[in-house]
């Protein structure tokens, strides 16, 4: 049911490779007009632009990268000005709403908090192999094509023109952050310049920098710290019969465990056209549940700093353990085809050694979105045909969005072994106050929070309403204009003030100023075997999650005609 997002304002990039200026108010094809070198109007926004085929060359990295547009630009469409010179026009690029571009990383750079200069670099990190892969690295390397938006970096365009520098990449990256930063005033400068000089040494690893920038991150984020309010619930919605919608916490769960319902939260939705997936996303809810929990435990007893990387593979096998336990359900039960039962999964999980590290886990077309006074973010990318299409380099997202079948998934719980799903697994750093948001499609259809939502968060940072009453209208919201589909979401204000965590469940994170990186980090083996018992923890959890499942005929569910939330009810 996702429909073409008309763009939040009407400008474009114009990226050429032809070192003559197109002249101010030149229009071409009747729709777009130059304003400004490389600025473009689209003066019709709302409307599906032509595509031109086949895909010219230089589209496809962008194509390829289409999973990274919460930092990347995307192609809207191809104009040709002069024979064999074509111009991209970019949407999803850094330009504010009167049509500059916004600032870029060195303008940035001096008013910024310690915390999100290093987030900023975080994010630079991250995009570096995906770029490099595809040949347009480089991009990374040019100061005015970094441009930032609040917390999050984003890129102009890819430099097409430019080769990857190779090995010596890293150290290109490691002298241009010194050229650029070093001169610029900041309490943390010492700490950058240790990490400058560590991406300058030989053969240095990505993952090596990454460790030791991550120590950096996490010791300044212990300056900004949350308190943390939750607010979850789940409607039928105006038209369906059976909620297939399961999410975690709902109030109750406050009550039986209040520290994991503060760290945790979980969308679910049971797959349409699969019998029984209401089954499926309450299968799905109490495994990562039990799974989380045991992690949480695991890493307080430790006391160990552990990295983003060794976080993300615990996450991932998690959601494979659950994944498999549907498929064995399904096989117990003898469903084939579509009476195999499955269902997507948005999980949001914050971890105690820094109250700002949210890691988002996904699988399916449920979404997680951050609203803050800075606008609307969506951090996850469907698992779609649609998705997949252009992130394969077959289909303009014009051309890939009027498929019957451009909303149909490519991945959800319980279709395909756990060894081949490739859940979606992210860290992402909060620095300000706002609202992470989950939701099954009943809310996000039709684009309905990028449309309306703002609204929404301004209500709740302002004070006007709690978390409690956003939701409940939220939930009242979607069943009024969307109202199709089962409706769950999760909302979780994230605001500045201590957090009130149990101190013997809060890992301690290591002083790392007074210890600088080290050129050649040596392989911490205590992590790796925090990894590997953590694992099979996971899967002995997973193990007993399914025998338990077997006891049962079915997992207890929410009646029909009533939602799961404090003061929300169905519309029937």
């Amino acid at each position: 049911m996702h429909s073409w997002e008309p763009m939040k304002n009407s400008y474009l990039w114009g990226a050429t490779p032809t070192a003559e200026p197109i002249p101010m108010g030149t229009i071409i094809g009747d729709r777009y007009q130059v304003i400004a070198p490389n600025i473009w109007l689209d003066n019709s926004p709302q409307v599906l632009p032509s595509v031109k085929e086949p895909i010219p060359e230089e589209v496809f990295p962008y194509l390829r990268l289409y999973p990274y547009r919460l930092h990347l630009p995307e192609v809207q469409t191809v104009v040709e000005v002069a024979p064999a010179t074509n111009i991209l026009l970019l949407d999803n690029v850094p330009i504010e709403t009167n049509g500059s571009l916004m600032p870029s990383i060195i303008e940035a750079w001096a008013e910024a908090s310690s915390v999100r200069k290093v987030n900023w670099l975080w994010q630079i990190l991250e995009l570096w192999e995906p770029l490099e892969v595809l040949q347009v690295v480089s991009s990374l390397l040019i100061p005015e094509n970094l441009r930032v938006d609040g917390w999050r970096v984003r890129l102009v365009q890819l430099d097409l023109e430019n080769p990857n520098p190779g090995e010596l990449g890293m150290q290109k990256l490691g002298r241009s952050w010194q050229d650029w930063f070093s001169s610029i005033q900041s309490p943390i400068n010492p700490e950058l310049d240790r990490i400058y000089q560590l991406l300058q040494v030989a053969n240095i690893s990505l993952s090596e920098v990454k460790e030791q920038l991550n120590q950096l991150l996490l010791l300044e984020a212990q300056g900004n710290s949350f308190q943390v309010k939750v607010a979850g619930g789940t409607d039928i919605g105006a038209q369906r019969r059976q909620n297939e919608d399961c999410c975690y916490p709902v109030a109750a769960d406050f009550e039986s465990n209040r520290f994991l319902a503060s760290h945790l939260a979980i969308v679910s939705d049971g797959v349409g056209g699969h019998d029984a997936g209401e089954v499926a996303s309450h299968l799905a809810v109490s495994s990562m549940k039990l799974q989380v929990q045991a992690l949480l435990r695991e890493l307080a007893l430790n006391q160990e700093l552990i990295t983003p990387d060794v976080i993300t593979e615990i996450l991932a096998t998690s959601v494979r353990v659950t994944n498999n336990l549907i498929m064995a359900r399904n096989d117990e039960q003898s469903r084939n085809l579509r009476q195999r039962m499955a269902t997507t999964l948005v999980m949001a999980l914050q971890l105690p050694q820094s109250s700002g590290e949210v890691y988002i886990v996904h699988v399916g077309d449920s979404r997680a979105y951050w609203l803050s006074r800075e606008g609307i973010v969506q951090l996850t990318v469907d698992d779609n045909v649609m998705t997949e299409v252009v992130s394969e380099g077959k289909s303009f997202m014009a051309s890939a969005i009027t498929r019957k079948d451009a909303a149909a998934l490519t991945q959800a719980l319980g279709v395909q072994a756990g060894e081949l799903l490739n859940p979606r697994v992210n860290r992402f750093m909060v620095e300000e106050e706002g609202l992470l948001l989950l939701c099954s499609d009943g809310l996000s259809d039709n684009e309905l929070l990028e449309l309306h939502g703002a609204e929404y968060a301004r209500q709740v940072l302002s004070g006007e309403k709690s978390v409690n009453e956003a939701l409940k209208s939220l939930i009242e919201f979607a069943n009024e204009y969307n109202g199709h589909d089962n409706i769950s979401v999760v909302l979780t204000h994230f605001k500045a003030g201590l957090p009130q965590d149990s101190p013997e469940l809060t890992p301690v994170i290591p002083e790392a100023k007074s210890a600088p990186p080290q050129p050649t980090p040596k392989p911490n083996h205590q992590t790796s075997w925090i990894l590997t018992f953590v694992i099979a923890g996971l899967a002995i959890a997973g193990t007993v999650i399914l025998a338990l499942a077997m006891l049962s005929d079915r997992v207890p569910k929410p009646q029909p005609s009533q939602s799961q939330e404090s003061g929300v009810r169905s519309n029937n």
